[in-house]
């Protein structure tokens, strides 16, 4: 009954943020658009608990909220120092003795990329008094929002979308919709993906420090929160800055040499450091992924070349099963069966929507390139190492929060919507 009333109270505090600010205000949506919207947030949030819990067995998030509890016991009990290292301070380093019995009972301290939910989890908890999993719920459907309202003022303000059905995609693309709204990184990732966008457009417009300075601690979060997510973003906005400064040529050219050399790059510097190169990265993260136990989901990834040449020639067979799977003969359950109606939906979007990329102007484009060129790099890294169907359906999500909105901007073009 008590984590009944917090949630609600929580609900109540954060719709009144809401209709109040003016952070809160698109032009293409209304207020009552955007509160109706809170609320579908709200009900994704909560049923991701629900089917983590009893469809999916999807234990982290748990595991997050219980690692997070540990550690605000320590502030319920007075130790206000010790509640401060174990969120704030480094993880995975010695362990002092005034942490090592919450320590020894938390399960990520080793794991900084999980450790972060965890810290998440331990500052929410300081608001929502502890009180349940559905109380800290409310507070990443709230975060989710968030991220929908800031990438939703990128295309308003640098795209110059006045195509509802932009914004709603934005909202409501199934995939981001339900993975992205729920206590786990897929959230964080987007919101810190959307912050890192909309300051980093907003440092071009106007060159205010306080942009810059959002950019920089955002991309510092990131990259503790999902590092290959904050690498992988890195290139296409340096491309678009080169591009930005160059002016008249055109912006595939600048992006198409730019992606070539850094992947040039990730052989020759390696090489010159004596260490691992991307191949020997994917090579490894396969192996690992595939010695996990895959369940009911599990798909064939094959033998890889070690090679780049090798790696090259498995990018379509990656793009297959981040885009297309899962297709109509891997449904095994109503859950496959929607992901595979999505899937078709994504695959025919995608491949209509790059003719119409010729219609937009050179700044458009060069923006929607920086969404495609982090969007697709991210589907190919995750087809080629996650034999898992289940797997990918979830960490694609981070790309289709970028990709979906773009595809329906190029076919508003056209006026296809």
């Amino acid at each position: 009954m008590m984590e009944l009333f917090v949630a609600s109270l929580y609900i109540a505090c954060f719709t009144f943020i809401i209709y109040k600010l003016n952070f809160f205000k698109l032009k293409m949506l209304g207020k009552r658009s955007l509160l109706i919207l809170f609320g579908l947030k709200i009900i994704a949030g909560f049923l991701y608990i629900y089917v983590s819990k009893n469809l999916i067995s999807a234990g982290d998030v748990f595991s997050y909220y219980n690692d997070g509890l540990i550690v605000y016991e320590q502030l319920k009990e007075g130790h206000l120092l010790t509640y401060l290292q174990l969120t704030f301070g480094l993880n995975n380093v010695n362990i002092s003795s005034n942490i090592a019995q919450s320590v020894e009972r938390m399960g990520f301290w080793h794991d900084s990329s999980a450790y972060m939910m965890v810290r998440t989890n331990a500052l929410i908890n300081v608001l929502s008094f502890g009180k349940g999993v559905y109380t800290n719920a409310v507070f990443f459907s709230f975060l989710s929002f968030v991220s929908c309202v800031l990438l939703a003022k990128v295309f308003e303000q640098y795209l110059k979308s006045k195509s509802t059905a932009v914004y709603y995609t934005i909202f409501l693309a199934p995939s981001s919709f339900f993975w992205t709204s729920g206590m786990h990184k897929e959230t964080m990732s987007v919101l810190l993906i959307a912050l890192i966008l909309y300051s980093f457009f907003r440092f071009f417009s106007n060159r205010k420090i306080g942009h810059f300075v959002v950019f920089i601690l955002s991309f510092a979060f990131l990259y503790q929160t999902r590092f290959f997510i904050a690498s992988m973003l890195l290139p296409p906005m340096v491309a678009f800055v080169i591009w930005n400064f160059i002016g008249s040529t055109r912006p595939i050219i600048i992006f198409t040499i730019f992606f070539a050399l850094v992947l040039v790059a990730t052989y020759v510097i390696p090489a010159f450091f004596n260490t691992p190169n991307l191949v020997d990265e994917v090579l490894e993260k396969k192996a690992l992924y595939e010695a996990l136990d895959n369940g009911n989901t599990a798909i064939d990834l094959g033998v890889y070349e070690a090679s780049y040449l090798g790696i090259l020639k498995k990018v379509p067979q990656s793009l297959f099963n981040s885009m297309v799977r899962p297709h109509f003969k891997d449904v095994k359950s109503w859950f496959l069966a929607m992901a595979s109606l999505e899937s078709f939906l994504i695959s025919c979007t995608f491949l209509v929507s790059l003719f119409y990329l010729k219609n937009l102007r050179q700044r458009e484009r060069a923006i929607i390139y920086v969404f495609f060129g982090f969007a697709l790099s991210y589907l190919i890294l995750t087809g080629l190492i996650v034999p898992n169907i289940g797997a990918i359906l979830r960490y694609r999500s981070v790309a289709l929060f970028l990709l979906y909105p773009s595809m329906v901007f190029l076919m508003v073009k056209r006026k296809l919507f």
